[in-house]
């Protein structure tokens, strides 16, 4: 799978591999995604969409909605699912992502603590709104100073028009409080003045990559961002869930080649930034 580009200097075809930095598993039942069989069923439905858009592996996060309590002890059972799913298909996942409430701060310290020392998570992920806090809540320190001490990766949405509680001034406001964190933010390419601003302050923010999960399929802005700030910092992600599908076609993986850009250009955002962000290799393997 992954891109087929003809390297004009070499004279010859390559394939560059894809790596999808926004897939979400679960859902609201838990009786349901702690049985064997559901993750069967959904391991199988989330490898053919892979292979329908061309995507090798993923990296894989709690939907936000995975425990409706936000109680940390269920947090911990649904990390465990995840690390099964990730040990079971690595074919599939390239790696996986935790979840924690920062409102509980000790079970949350300890939480992530267990996630980035035993099941060897990547980074942390977050919708905000979905827990009540802001992106910027003084209560998420916890975590990030976790994740600075793990040196992994805390990735954040900022979906636009979707809450004030994920604007991405909020991001940016902790990315400067942090700028020892690496951060990657989710869906910022979701409407054409979101992407515009995007492009326009993300050199003030060298700690922040961008990904392409829920990108608006008019003035998304890709081609600018990477004429202006380089290739180095955007991330391909599609924004996947379990469930029923909320898309078919992977926008921004077809989007993305279609541009035109260099095959270095293309492998950069394909795969290499993700091995740089999460700590993998760049086969997409840790």
């Amino acid at each position: 799978m992954g891109y087929r580009v003809f390297d004009a200097a070499g004279g010859a075809e390559l394939s560059i591999p894809v790596i999808d930095c926004h897939h979400h598993v679960g859902n609201i039942e838990p009786d349901e995604w702690m049985q064997p069989e559901w993750r069967q069923q959904d391991q199988a439905d989330r490898q053919d969409f892979m292979a329908a858009n061309d995507i090798d592996r993923c990296v894989i996060m709690p939907m936000p909605l995975m425990t409706l309590t936000h109680d940390n002890q269920r947090y911990a059972t649904a990390h465990d699912v995840l690390a099964r799913y990730r040990d079971e298909r690595p074919d599939l996942v390239a790696a996986a992502c935790a979840t924690v409430n920062p409102a509980e701060p000790q079970s949350a310290e300890a939480e992530l603590v267990r996630c980035f020392d035993e099941l060897d998570f990547r980074g942390v992920s977050y919708h905000h709104r979905y827990l009540g806090l802001t992106v910027n809540d003084e209560r998420m320190s916890v975590v990030l100073e976790t994740a600075r001490a793990f040196d992994r990766a805390v990735l954040v949405h900022i979906l636009a028009e979707s809450s004030d509680m994920e604007s991405p001034w909020r991001l940016f406001a902790l990315a400067r409080r942090y700028p020892d964190v690496r951060f990657l933010a989710l869906d910022g390419f979701s409407s054409p003045q979101q992407a515009a601003q995007l492009v326009e302050v993300a050199g003030d923010f060298p700690n922040v990559w961008f990904d392409t999960g829920v990108a608006t399929a008019v003035a998304h802005g890709f081609a600018h961002f990477v004429e202006r700030w380089g290739p180095d910092r955007l991330v391909l992600g599609t924004d996947h869930y379990s469930g029923p599908r909320n898309f078919y076609t992977a926008f921004p993986v077809r989007e993305m080649h279609a541009i035109g850009f260099p095959p270095d250009v293309l492998a950069r955002i394909a795969y290499r930034n993700a091995g740089e962000l999460l700590g993998l290799d760049f086969d997409g393997s840790t």
